[in-house]
């Protein structure tokens, strides 16, 4: 099932970790948790040439700037190897946990993963 739209928490904007990221990487965040292809376990695919078409300020290189950004602070991880992103909260956030048939959708999206590194962390996080 695609995502249809992105879930975000107001408390966000008092988290102080969030709140020290650069304007553009709080953008590409959010543009992240609404993009269709965003599975129940937080991952898609790393695009950064179709995010940047998101916005005509943007280019290929200030998306992966921001991608560098999310990824210093764990926000988001990426793998240029399996051309993967995780938003590493996702689960937790969108509260699939809580929803049985969001959870098996969740859990098959997991086996699916191509990055070694995604699957540990998204492990640790579940």
């Amino acid at each position: 099932m695609a995502n249809a739209a992105g879930f975000i928490q107001e408390s966000i904007w008092r988290d102080s970790h969030w709140r020290r990221l650069s304007r553009s990487a709080q953008a590409l965040y959010m543009q992240l948790l609404s993009q269709k292809e965003l599975d129940c376990a937080g991952v898609l695919p790393l695009q950064p040439n179709k995010w940047a078409k998101g916005c005509s300020e943007l280019t290929s290189e200030s998306v992966l700037e921001d991608l560098d950004e999310l990824q210093r602070e764990r926000f988001v991880l990426f793998d240029h190897d399996t051309d993967e992103a995780f938003i590493r909260t996702y689960v937790r956030n969108s509260n699939v946990v809580k929803i049985p048939n969001m959870r098996k959708s969740a859990r098959r999206a997991a086996l699916l993963i191509g990055s070694e590194r995604i699957r540990q962390i998204l492990a640790a996080e579940l």
